[in-house]
């Protein structure tokens, strides 16, 4: 799996953008600081995908399929991977 240039801000940002409008820095919402944590591992190669779906999609209280759904836009090659949510 690839992802784009930049992936921990791009998809940061559109995740506050859509789950946390409200909160101004991060650090003030547990939440937010946990997905913030979340895609900085994924991005440096120590949680796997699946597992990043998850969490995101608990601490953003939404499914993983919505998650999934903005994550993937900053992929850019998924060298064959299909992830499938339950």
């Amino acid at each position: 799996m690839k992802l784009c240039n930049d992936f921990f801000n791009k998809a940061a940002k559109a995740i506050d953008a859509k789950y946390f409008p409200t909160v101004k820095y991060y650090g003030d919402s547990i939440e937010c600081t946990k997905v913030h944590s979340d895609l900085e591992m994924f991005n440096n190669g120590v949680m796997v995908y699946t597992v990043l779906i998850k969490d995101l999609a608990k601490n953003c209280e939404t499914t993983k399929q919505a998650i999934h759904e903005i994550i993937k836009e900053f992929v850019t090659d998924w060298d064959g991977y299909n992830p499938k949510f339950n």
